[in-house]
């Protein structure tokens, strides 16, 4: 079941190893060094020459899954059990099909013939409990001899990177009125859907549909 388009698992294992390799500079260099997950050499992300990063971590994970269910993660999804082996299959058994994850459908070709990249609304963190993230992701096509394969323009994988809501709305907290007074900001896709809006910034936008305070509920005339 889910094969690869051309090639066997074997291929689609070595286009993730590939791929995989930059992911733990991209995730870490988005964190504070306390939150890297492997130690890295070269470049800093901190210091007296540096602004301060306004979160903990901006991504929580870099990911690519092949058509043919190859897939590579990174932090070590060993780092969400203590250290103990943990893996995909852990979480959502042996015959899930991602295809039909929220954060792969959309890149799969015949969802997507204009190739674009994509961002889920806000959805739960499978890996970690209680935590809320944006996944913006984008297909891979390719084009060559791979492992004798030969490709034509074909769909190999998608590609993404989960962001914690967290980091995104201290970063909208911080631009409010920033640039004028009550200016702010909100996070929106392509159509202009709201994607991430910082609690003040909604009190501010809908004061009569946000709070519990006993001013701001609504009593039906009919039954009080």
């Amino acid at each position: 079941e889910n094969e690869p388009y051309v090639g066997n698992k074997e291929s689609d294992y070595a286009f993730v190893n590939i791929v995989s390799n930059i992911f733990p500079w991209i995730v870490d260099r988005r964190s504070k060094e306390n939150y890297w997950w492997k130690d890295h050499h070269n470049g800093r992300n901190q210091g007296s020459m540096f602004a301060p990063l306004l979160f903990d971590f901006l991504y929580s994970a870099a990911w690519i899954g092949t058509y043919g269910e190859a897939w590579a993660y990174y932090p070590p999804m060993s780092v969400f059990s203590d250290g103990h082996p943990f893996t995909f299959t852990d979480l959502i058994g042996t015959n899930y099909s991602t295809h039909k994850a929220l954060f792969v459908a959309p890149n799969l070709p015949e969802n997507d013939p204009d190739r674009r990249a994509h961002f889920t609304a806000p959805y739960p963190d499978t890996a970690r409990p209680g935590k809320s993230l944006i996944t913006v992701s984008a297909p891979i096509y390719f084009t060559g001899i791979f492992h004798n394969y030969t490709y034509n323009d074909t769909y190999i994988a998608c590609t993404g990177l989960d962001i914690a809501v967290s980091s995104v709305s201290s970063l909208l907290s911080v631009l409010f009125d920033s640039l004028t007074k009550e200016s702010f900001a909100i996070l929106v896709d392509s159509k202009f859907n709201i994607i991430v809006i910082s609690q003040p910034v909604v009190e501010m936008i809908y004061p009569k549909r946000t709070g519990f305070e006993k001013d701001r509920v609504t009593y039906s005339k009919a039954d009080g």
